[in-house]
């Protein structure tokens, strides 16, 4: 599943990148990355799939879970996590922005906000 959602939103911030870049075709966007490229140059990775990066990635693999135990001894998510202070109003948000800007349709990203403003 969390394959899943992570090809998902990286075909939305494609979507993105691609619209940025033909509305500006003289700027160079060399570090505007789709997620493999970006793992490629930041850690040097030779995943060749999201779940193998998801699997077997050290760097994702220092995020921890965004649960915390809560006093019924039951988990419950942390939204003071940096999927929610950072991701969200950082990446997924400004990402949704552009694209409405540039007349792109994001269901994915459109779809975390939702579940976000949710919680």
């Amino acid at each position: 599943v969390s394959a899943e959602c992570m090809r998902l939103l990286d075909a939305d911030y494609t979507k993105v990148r691609d619209a940025v870049r033909q509305k500006f075709p003289k700027r160079d966007f060399k570090y505007m990355l789709d997620y493999f490229n970006l793992e490629k140059v930041s850690h040097n990775s030779k995943h060749v799939n999201i779940k193998d990066s998801m699997k077997n990635n050290e760097q994702l693999a220092l995020i921890k879970t965004p649960t915390v135990k809560l006093d019924d001894g039951t988990h419950g998510l942390n939204t003071d996590c940096r999927f929610f202070t950072d991701d969200i109003p950082y990446g997924v948000l400004i990402a949704r922005w552009v694209g409405q800007e540039l007349g792109v349709e994001t269901p994915f990203i459109d779809e975390i906000i939702e579940w976000a403003s949710s919680i």
